[in-house]
C-alpha cells in the first residue's frame, strides 16, 4: 500500500494555477464605485455600467447645497416580471465583420479612485464628465456599440433627496426645543426631487446621443442632460430594450466613447467631445494623481504592511470625493456612491485627511464652506465637532483667521446649547447617539445623555476655553468653563459601569425610561480628538480590557458583546470602521499593541481583498455587502489613517505640539514627509519594550518629555529617533500637556521643570514612580495621582512663562 494512501484529501481542489483564475485577472468584487466630484459610477467585473449617477445641487443666494441623495440617471434600483435589474445599464461590445461579438472587459486592471486601466479596456471619470476606451480583440472590420438599458433610465421617478440638510437634521430635537426663530423652510423650501426622464434623440450635427431628465423641486427646478458622443460617427439604433450607439464599420482597432453631464446643453455637448479628445491625457492625469502624492506622508511600518499599501493610495482616494469646489470653499461627499453630502460628521471628519496629507488650503476650504451654513447654530453636533475640527486645523497650520471668521457663530451655537444641558452636571441631552440611526435601537427615545457626545461635548468645550482666552473674551471663557468643570466631575460617575468596565451608550434623561442598557464599542469616541486623554485618563485600561476581553472577534471587534440587550440584533453581528482610530488609539494609550495589530490588521486584511474602505464589516450574511465592499468610504477611511498614526505609530497631537505615546512593543515603524505646524517631520520608532532608551530630535536629546518642546524644533525639518528598551525610567516624565506648549525643559532623577509659553487651559498627565508635588510659578497645585498607573495628572489655567515644577517628595522613595 502506497505511503500516501491514508493521507486526507481536499474534498475541494484548489484552482489550477494558471493566470485565467488568477485572483488579480479581474475587478476584486462583482462591481466596482468609482468617482470624481459629483458624478459617480458603478462597474461590474466584465466592463458593463451598473449605474450611473449624479450628485446635483441648489444654488441659492451664492451658495452651493448638494445634496443627500445623488440621481441616479441609469438605476439599477428596478424590477421587471418580479425579478431586479441584474444585467448593467450601459454594456459596450465590439460586432466582428465574421458575426462574432467580444465584450472588451478590464483585464488584469488597474484601479484608480476615477478610472481603470487595462490593455483592452480603459475608462476614466473627469470632471462631470467620462470616457471609455475599447479596443477590438479581432482585427478586419469592426463595430464598436454601447447599448443603454431603457429600464435602467426610466426606472427613477423621484428622488427623496435633502438639500437644505440641517433644517431636516432637526428631527433629532423635539419641536419644542428648535428654538423660537427656527423655521425649516428657510433659506428655502425641501421636497421630493421629481424626475422626469425624455426619450433621447440622436443629433446628427454634433454626433451625439443626447439623454434629458426634467427636475422638479419646491426649491428650483431645471433639466439635466447627459451626452454620448462617440470618436468615430455614430448612427442610433433602438429595439425593444435597449437604445445603440453604434459606429460605422470601420478597421480602426480602438473607440473612444465619452459622456458628460451639465443643466445646459451646449456645455454638456462640449465638454463631452472635450472629454473624448483628452481621453489620453485624462488617463495621464490620473495616474499621475495617484502615484505622486508627493505632498502625503509616507509610512514604514514592520508590522503593518498592508497598511503601508492603504496609506499610499488614502490621499488620492479622499480627494476624489471633493465636490462642488470653487475658490474659497469645497466639499466633500461621504462615498462613491452609497451617499451623497452630509453637512455633519460626514463632511467635518475629513478635514483632518487634507490635513495629514498636507493640503491645508483644501483643509480650510471644507471648515470655510460650513461658515455660512444655514441652521447649524441650533445644531449642537454640528457646533461641536466644528469646534474640534477647528482646533486641530490651528495646530497644523496657525492660520488663526478662520478662527477670527468661526468664533461669532460658535458663541450663537453655545448659547443655543445651553439650553439642553444640565445645569448640575453640565451634560448635553440630545436626540443623538454614534453608530446608529434609530435610536430605539439603544433602547432609547427623546432625548437623553449619550456618553459619545457628551465626550465630544467636553472636548469642544475645551477648545473654546481656548478660542475664548485669545480673544479675551473673559465672560464667555468663564460661562464654558463652568460646564468643562462640571463635565469633567460627572462624566465617569454617570457613564462608567464599575462591575462591566466600560461606558454606557446613554443614560435617560428625566420622565425617560431606558429599555435597556447597552455596552456599545464605539464609546472610546471622546478620544478622537486630544482632549478626551483626560476624560478617559483613570478608566481606558478597564476600557481596553472589556473591549478585547468581551467584543473580541477574528475580524477585529463586535458592536456589542454576545449577551447584550440591545434590541437591535444587527449590532451583534457587525462593526462600524468610522470608530476604528479611537478604538486603537485607547488601546494604545492602555498598552495594549496586541489589540491595535488585531483590529487594524483585520481592517486591512478586508482592504486587501475589496482594495476599498468598507464602511461596515456585517460578520453574518448581509445582501448590502456586495455594493459596500465596492464602495470606498470617507470616514471609514478617515477613521483607518487615524488608528495608522494614533494607534500604529503612537503619535498624536494638539495646539502645542507633536507627543509620542509609548507601548510596549517591537519592530521599525515611520512617517516622513508629515507637514504639521509649519515643519516637515520625520519620526522613526525602533528597537524593543515598553521604556525609552532614547530620544532625540534632530540629533539633540530629549530626556523627561514624550511631548516635543517648542525649543526643540527651531529647524524647517525634524527628524525624530526613539529608541525603544526594557530599562524603566526613575525620572520623572512628562506624558502630554493637551492645549501648552513647552521649553526649556530641565529634568533630575527627583524633579522635572518646563516653561508654559502660552495662555491655555491645559491638560498634564505625568508618568511617576511615586506621588510627587506639584507648583506652577511656585505655588503648590493639588493634582490626582494613581499608583496602579503610576500616573499624576493635573488641569488648570496657564500662562505665558509660567513655569511648572514636578517634584518627587522623597528621593529614598523613589
Amino acid at each position: 500500500m502506497s505511503e500516501n494512501a491514508h493521507q486526507p484529501r481536499h474534498f475541494l481542489q484548489p484552482l489550477a494555477e494558471n493566470d485565467y483564475y488568477s485572483r488579480e485577472r479581474f475587478l476584486p468584487e462583482d462591481h466596482r464605485a468609482f468617482c470624481f466630484g459629483e458624478l459617480s459610477v458603478a462597474m461590474d467585473r466584465f466592463g458593463g455600467l451598473e449605474c450611473i449617477t449624479y450628485l446635483n445641487s441648489v444654488h441659492h443666494d451664492g451658495k452651493i447645497y448638494p445634496a443627500r441623495k445623488a440621481i441616479e440617471y441609469f438605476s439599477r434600483n428596478g424590477r421587471v416580471l418580479d425579478r431586479p435589474f441584474i444585467s448593467p445599464a450601459l454594456r459596450f461590445v465590439c460586432e466582428h465583420s465574421g458575426g462574432s461579438v467580444r465584450a472588451p472587459y478590464p483585464e488584469y486592471p488597474a484601479i484608480y479612485p476615477n478610472g481603470v486601466t487595462s490593455k483592452g479596456y480603459e475608462f476614466v471619470l473627469s470632471q462631470k464628465s467620462f470616457s471609455v476606451r475599447l479596443c477590438a480583440t479581432q482585427s478586419g472590420c469592426n463595430k464598436y456599440i454601447a447599448a443603454f438599458s431603457k429600464l435602467h433610465y426610466f426606472s427613477q421617478s423621484n428622488l427623496e433627496t435633502v438639500y437644505n440638510q440641517l433644517a431636516h437634521e432637526h428631527v433629532w430635537l423635539p419641536p419644542e426645543y428648535r428654538g423660537e426663530f427656527f423655521d425649516a423652510k428657510l433659506p428655502f423650501p425641501d421636497g421630493t426631487l421629481e424626475i422626469k426622464a425624455i426619450v433621447p434623440r440622436y443629433d446628427i450635427e454634433s454626433n451625439a446621443i443626447i439623454f434629458c431628465k426634467k427636475l422638479s423641486h419646491p426649491a428650483y427646478s431645471g433639466k439635466l442632460y447627459f451626452v454620448v458622443t462617440s470618436q468615430l460617427p455614430l448612427h442610433f439604433e433602438e429595439n425593444k430594450n435597449d437604445w445603440l450607439a453604434v459606429t460605422e464599420s470601420t478597421e480602426q482597432s480602438a473607440n473612444i466613447f465619452s459622456f458628460s453631464f451639465d443643466e445646459n446643453l451646449e456645455v454638456a455637448l462640449e465638454r463631452a467631445r472635450t472629454a473624448g479628445r483628452d481621453h489620453r491625457e485624462s488617463i495621464r492625469l490620473m495616474e499621475t494623481a495617484c502615484n505622486a502624492n508627493g505632498n502625503a506622508p509616507r509610512f514604514s511600518l514592520e508590522h503593518y504592511k498592508e497598511a503601508e499599501k492603504f496609506a499610499k493610495v488614502f490621499p488620492a482616494y479622499q480627494k476624489a470625493l471633493i465636490c462642488e469646489e470653487t475658490d474659497t470653499t469645497a466639499t466633500i461627499r461621504a462615498a462613491y456612491l452609497k451617499y451623497g453630502f452630509f453637512p455633519i460628521w460626514d463632511h467635518i471628519y475629513p478635514v483632518r485627511d487634507f490635513l495629514i496629507s498636507n493640503e491645508h488650503e483644501l483643509a480650510r476650504k471644507c471648515l470655510a464652506y460650513m461658515l455660512d451654513y444655514p441652521h447649524w447654530d441650533t445644531n449642537p453636533f454640528v457646533m461641536i465637532h466644528l469646534s474640534l475640527a477647528l482646533d486641530e486645523y490651528l495646530a497644523f497650520t496657525k492660520d488663526k483667521s478662520l478662527l477670527d471668521e468661526f468664533y461669532p457663530r460658535l458663541k450663537k451655537s453655545f448659547a443655543f446649547t445651553e439650553t439642553l444641558v444640565s445645569k448640575k452636571t453640565g451634560l448635553l441631552r440630545y436626540g443623538i447617539d454614534t453608530a446608529v440611526d434609530v435610536m430605539e435601537e439603544l433602547g432609547l427615545s427623546n432625548l437623553f445623555y449619550a456618553s459619545c457626545v457628551n465626550g465630544w461635548w467636553y472636548d469642544a468645550c475645551c477648545c473654546l476655553i481656548n478660542f475664548a482666552k485669545e480673544k479675551n473674551d473673559l465672560d464667555f471663557e468663564a460661562k464654558v468653563s463652568t460646564y468643562e468643570r462640571l463635565i469633567s466631575e460627572n462624566y465617569e460617575d454617570t457613564f462608567f459601569d464599575r462591575r462591566q468596565g466600560f461606558l454606557r451608550a446613554a443614560v435617560a434623561g428625566k420622565g425617560q425610561n431606558m429599555t435597556c442598557e447597552v455596552f456599545l464599542h464605539t464609546k472610546s469616541l471622546p478620544l478622537d480628538y486630544a482632549n478626551g486623554a483626560w476624560l478617559f485618563r483613570r478608566i481606558a485600561p478597564q476600557m481596553s480590557k472589556f473591549l478585547m476581553n468581551r467584543l473580541l472577534h477574528p475580524w477585529g471587534v463586535s458592536a456589542v458583546p454576545y449577551d447584550s440587550e440591545a434590541p437591535c440584533l444587527y449590532l451583534k453581528g457587525t462593526r462600524m470602521n468610522q470608530h476604528l482610530g479611537h478604538s486603537c488609539k485607547l488601546l494604545r494609550q492602555a498598552n495594549r499593541i496586541d489589540g491595535v495589530q488585531h483590529l487594524l490588521n483585520a481592517y486591512m486584511y478586508v482592504f486587501r481583498q475589496t482594495q476599498c474602505a468598507v464602511e461596515t464589516f456585517n460578520y453574518s450574511f448581509c445582501a448590502g455587502d456586495q455594493l459596500q465592499r465596492a464602495d470606498w468610504q470617507a470616514f471609514s477611511a478617515t477613521a483607518a489613517m487615524q488608528a495608522i498614526i494614533q494607534g500604529a505609530l503612537g503619535l498624536f497631537w494638539h495646539r502645542g505640539g507633536l507627543v509620542y505615546v509609548p507601548a510596549d512593543e517591537e519592530g521599525e515603524n515611520s512617517i516622513s514627509n508629515f507637514h504639521f505646524a509649519g515643519k516637515k517631520w520625520k519620526v522613526k520608532c525602533s528597537g524593543k519594550g515598553y521604556d525609552i532608551e532614547s530620544f532625540t530630535v534632530n540629533g539633540q536629546e530629549l530626556i523627561g518629555s514624550m511631548q516635543i518642546p517648542e525649543d526643540f524644533v527651531h529647524d524647517k525639518e525634524i527628524s525624530v529617533e526613539i529608541r525603544r528598551g526594557t530599562k524603566p525610567a526613575k525620572h520623572p516624565t512628562l506624558l502630554w500637556a493637551i492645549g501648552a506648549s513647552i521649553r526649556q525643559l530641565h529634568s533630575t532623577e527627583n524633579t522635572l521643570e518646563f516653561t508654559i509659553t502660552n495662555k491655555c487651559r491645559a491638560q498634564f498627565a505625568f508618568q511617576t514612580e511615586t506621588n510627587a508635588s506639584l507648583s506652577i510659578n511656585g505655588e503648590t497645585v493639588t493634582p490626582e495621582y494613581s499608583a496602579q498607573q503610576k500616573r499624576l495628572w493635573f488641569a488648570g489655567d496657564v500662562n505665558t512663562g509660567d513655569i511648572v515644577k514636578l517634584q518627587y517628595r522623597s528621593s529614598s522613595t523613589c
